[in-house]
């Protein structure tokens, strides 16, 4: 039997539903150059804009609630409060349930693992 691969799809904010899995695939930021203030001149700095992928993406995240700009989703990561995302920010696509299923459950493995070394 041949294993089949799935791929990431980006999501619209307004596709988002509770129960759904997703992951940041990129993050805006806006800067402020004010160590280049004196070099453009004038009293208007443009601001810079840069896009950056996160440490954290691929990471699964399953959504709690949504109220654009902004869902709570829930983290592997053990945290007993939902995690915010702003959408104005972040670039998020969906991803199969079968992928975030494997890091939910590997992740609550290593913590009941390290919680029995600390027993």
């Amino acid at each position: 039997m041949a294993y089949k691969i799935k791929t990431v799809r980006p999501v619209a904010p307004e596709d988002l539903r509770p129960g759904q899995y997703i992951t940041v695939m990129s993050i805006v930021y806006t800067e402020s150059p004010f160590l280049y203030a004196s070099d453009v001149g004038g009293d208007e700095v443009p601001m810079a804009r840069m896009r950056d992928v996160p440490g954290f993406s691929g990471a699964p995240f399953r959504v709690l609630d949504v109220c654009l700009p902004f869902i709570a989703v829930e983290c592997n990561c053990g945290c007993k409060r939902p995690v915010r995302i702003d959408l104005r920010r972040e670039t998020i696509a969906r991803v199969s349930k079968r992928y975030a299923k494997a890091h939910f459950k590997a992740a609550e493995a290593a913590r009941a693992m390290k919680n029995a070394k600390k027993a």
